[in-house]
C-alpha cells in the first residue's frame, strides 16, 4: 500500500478473520459528563472488520471501503509506535496509542460512525494522517452540529484531537471522516454525554514507578577518505562512513544523505556491515542511505567507492556534505559529519596526521589552537607532546556545530620544540600543529 500506510502483502481476505469479541463500554462520570465509551482499539485481529463489533457504536464507509482494526505488531504498517518501525523505504510516520488503531483499508472513502446510544452530545478520536481530514458532527436529521479539521502531522510522534460537541439541546447521531486519499489512522475514540466537555483523552498516562520514559538516540556520523589529502583524476577513492547510536534510547531508522559533484565523483560501489542497511536513492549528486534499526550503543560501518572524474580540475574538493537524519521514540533528529580534506592533485597522498593552526595572539603567553575537520559536537582531547617522551593534557571540548575548535590556551609552561595534539573522541582525526616561537610576554 504504498500510497498511505506502506501495507506489506495484501489484507488478509476479512471473512476468514476470527471473531471479535465486543468491547465493552467503559462507562464513567467525568467532570458532569457521562462517558459513555473509551475505545483504544486493542486486541482485536489486525485486518478484522470492524462494523458491529463495538457496544454504542456502528462503523461504516461508501465507495466499499471497509472500517478494519490495524496492528502494527503485525509488522505491516509504516507506524513506529510502540515497536521499532519496519524499513519501508521512508522515515517512519504513523502513530498509534499501544499497538491496535482504526483504518479504512484498502479502498479511500468516508467513515460514518452511527451512534447508538441516543444522549451522545460529545465525540472525539486522535488521529495520525498524511492530508488534511474533515471530522463532521450531525444530529439525527443531518444537520451538520460541528466540523473540525485535522491537518498532516506525520512523523510527529503524536496524535492529533479532534473533539465535537454538540449544542445545547441536541445530539451527535453520527460522524463523518472525509480524507481524499484515505492516508489517515484514528485511535483512542470516546463518546460521552452530558453538558460540558469531558478532559482531553489523548495525552499519555502517566508512566508507573516501574516504567521509563521513552529514551531519544543519539546518532553521530563520520566519514574518513583514503587518500585522505590529494587523489589523481581517473583514480578511485576509498570513504568509510562510521554511524553510531551514542543514545540511551533505539534509532528506529538513520537516513544518510552524501552530496557529490557529478563532475568529480561518480559512486561505483557501497558495503556495509549491517545487513539492513542499503542505498536507498542514488542520483548524480546525492547518495541516499538508510540503515535500518540502531539499538543504543551499536554502529555500522559503511565503505563507499568512489571515482575520481578524469576531468576532475586540480585542488578541486572532493568531499562533500554528510548528513544523517534519525527516528526514534522521542522526537528524532539530525547531524552532520566531519568534512574531509580531500582535493583532486598530480599524486594520492595520505598523512596520518593533520595540521592544526596554532597562532599567537595579542594576549601575552597565549596562543589559539584552530581545526575544522572534526565532527560537529564531538569530544575532542587537546595535549602538548614536549618531543621528549613527556605529555602535558591541555583540555578537552566540544568542537562546534561546524566541526571547528578555536581555542585560547595559555602555554606560559611549555617549552618550544614540541608540539599540539588534538584528537576526535568519535572520529579519530587527529591533527598536530607546532609551536615555533613563544608568544611576547
Amino acid at each position: 500500500m504504498a500510497h498511505r500506510l506502506w501495507l506489506l502483502g495484501v489484507l488478509l481476505a476479512l471473512g476468514t478473520l476470527l471473531t471479535i469479541t465486543p468491547q465493552a463500554p467503559a462507562q464513567a462520570q467525568a467532570d458532569g459528563v457521562n462517558w459513555l465509551s473509551l475505545v483504544p482499539f486493542e486486541n482485536a485481529p489486525d485486518g478484522a472488520p470492524i462494523a458491529d463489533s463495538l457496544l454504542d457504536l456502528r462503523f461504516s464507509a461508501d465507495a466499499g471501503a471497509v472500517w478494519a482494526y490495524g496492528d502494527v505488531r503485525s509488522g505491516r504498517y509504516n507506524a513506529p509506535y510502540p515497536l521499532p518501525c519496519p524499513t519501508f523505504g521512508g522515515p517512519c510516520a504513523f502513530v498509534v496509542t499501544g499497538n491496535g488503531f482504526a483504518w479504512l483499508g484498502e479502498t479511500p472513502g468516508v467513515g460514518r460512525i452511527d451512534m447508538l446510544d441516543p444522549s451522545v452530545t460529545t465525540f472525539g478520536a486522535g488521529f495520525s494522517t498524511a492530508e488534511p481530514i474533515t471530522v463532521s458532527a450531525y444530529s439525527a436529521d443531518g444537520t451538520v452540529l460541528g466540523a473540525q479539521t485535522v491537518a498532516p502531522n506525520l512523523a510527529t510522534g503524536r496524535l492529533d484531537p479532534a473533539t465535537l460537541t454538540a449544542p445545547a439541546g441536541r445530539t451527535i447521531a453520527y460522524v463523518l471522516i472525509r480524507g481524499a486519499a484515505n492516508s489517515w489512522i484514528m485511535d483512542d475514540l470516546f463518546i460521552g454525554g452530558g453538558p460540558e466537555l469531558p478532559p482531553r483523552p489523548l495525552d499519555p498516562p502517566a508512566p508507573l514507578p516501574t516504567e521509563r520514559a521513552a529514551e531519544p538516540a543519539f546518532v553521530t556520523v563520520v566519514q574518513r577518505a583514503a587518500p585522505n589529502l590529494t587523489a589523481v583524476p581517473d583514480s578511485t577513492v576509498r570513504l568509510t562512513i562510521e554511524v553510531v547510536n551514542r543514545g540511551r534510547g533505539a534509532a528506529r531508522d538513520a537516513v544518510l544523505t552524501l552530496a557529490l559533484n557529478p563532475d568529480l565523483l561518480v559512486l561505483l560501489n557501497a558495503d556495509f556491515s549491517h545487513p539492513h542497511a542499503w542505498v536507498s536513492e542514488l542520483t548524480p549528486s546525492e547518495v541516499t542511505i538508510r540503515t535500518g534499526t540502531l539499538p543504543a550503543n551499536t554502529g555500522l560501518t559503511i565503505i563507499l567507492e568512489l571515482y575520481v572524474q578524469p576531468t576532475a580540475p586540480l585542488d578541486a574538493p572532493l568531499g562533500g556534505a554528510l548528513q544523517a537524519r534519525w527516528f526514534d521514540a522521542a522526537q528524532g533528529g539530525i547531524s552532520t559529519a566531519n568534512r574531509t580534506l580531500l582535493v583532486a592533485g598530480t599524486t594520492n597522498t595520505a598523512t596520518a596526521t593533520l595540521p592544526l593552526t596554532v597562532t599567537p595572539t595579542a594576549q601575552p603567553d597565549t596562543v589559539t589552537i584552530t581545526a575544522a575537520f572534526f565532527a560537529p559536537l564531538e569530544p575532542v582531547g587537546l595535549w602538548y607532546d614536549h618531543g621528549t617522551g613527556t605529555v602535558t593534557a591541555l583540555a578537552t571540548l566540544r568542537a562546534a556545530a561546524d566541526g571547528r575548535i578555536d581555542l585560547p590556551l595559555d602555554q606560559s609552561d611549555l617549552p618550544l620544540g614540541g608540539f599540539f595534539v588534538a584528537e576526535g573522541h568519535w572520529s579519530g582525526m587527529r591533527g598536530v600543529g607546532t609551536l615555533t616561537d613563544k608568544p611576547e610576554s
